[in-house]
């Protein structure tokens, strides 16, 4: 309840003598930056062993979004720089076959024979458009790729846009993007307690140029409504 009076209360007008935070260099903050899954500053009292956070789904991964292209980055980056070719074709062969109109398996990938063999067997989506993001698991070798990920922090299927706004995006979700390692998302996580990205070059301004060039097509500004 006190997670749903702080989401109704952010668009409301703010009293005349508010004063809105602002960073270092005078700039005004966004107030939906806040729900990055930070601890929040409530504006009701709660107990001491209570802790509310909100998350922007524009600060996660669209699953329902993402191109071909953009799977294979995630997957490479995710088996690290020794990546066997062939196994992130295999990979990306079974997210084509799971998100396809029909029941025809591609030279590398796995269709409805395939899952239907299982125990317990079940049939593959075929269809664009995932309902959960726990079902990224029921892919063939998907389960192995993200075991140790935590899926509904990382990804959404929520929202129309496939960028990750930085000034959102959850811890999990930035270990995921192709450019970022645990060092930067550390600074990422730095920088916006003071301040915003206000645009690409703020980010780039943060990020070494040979992972800006990795990063730059997964980034934007969209917030979730």
């Amino acid at each position: 309840h006190l997670a749903e009076m702080e989401l109704m209360l952010e668009p409301f007008p703010e009293p005349i003598d508010y004063l809105p935070p602002t960073d270092d260099l005078g700039n005004v903050r966004e107030p939906r930056y806040r729900f990055n899954g930070q601890p929040l500053t409530l504006h009701y009292p709660a107990g001491e062993d209570m802790v509310v956070r909100i998350y922007d789904h524009a600060g996660k991964i669209n699953l329902n979004q993402i191109n071909d292209r953009s799977m294979m980055l995630l997957i490479r980056h995710r088996l690290g720089p020794d990546a066997d070719p062939r196994q992130v074709e295999e990979l990306l062969d079974a997210w084509r076959d799971w998100r396809d109109l029909n029941d025809l398996a591609s030279p590398n990938g796995a269709d409805t024979d395939y899952y239907e063999s299982l125990d317990p067997p079940y049939t593959p989506r075929n269809f664009n458009e995932m309902d959960t993001v726990e079902e990224l698991r029921l892919i063939r070798g998907f389960d192995e790729l993200f075991k140790d990920v935590n899926l509904e922090a990382a990804f959404t299927i929520y929202g129309s846009t496939e960028t990750v706004n930085l000034n959102l995006a959850t811890r999990e979700a930035m270990r995921l993007l192709p450019g970022l390692n645990d060092e930067l998302i550390e600074q990422i996580i730095a920088y916006r307690q003071t301040r915003d990205f206000a645009n690409r070059n703020d980010v780039g301004a943060l990020v070494p140029l040979e992972n800006f060039v990795e990063l730059s097509n997964w980034i934007g500004n969209n917030t979730s409504s």
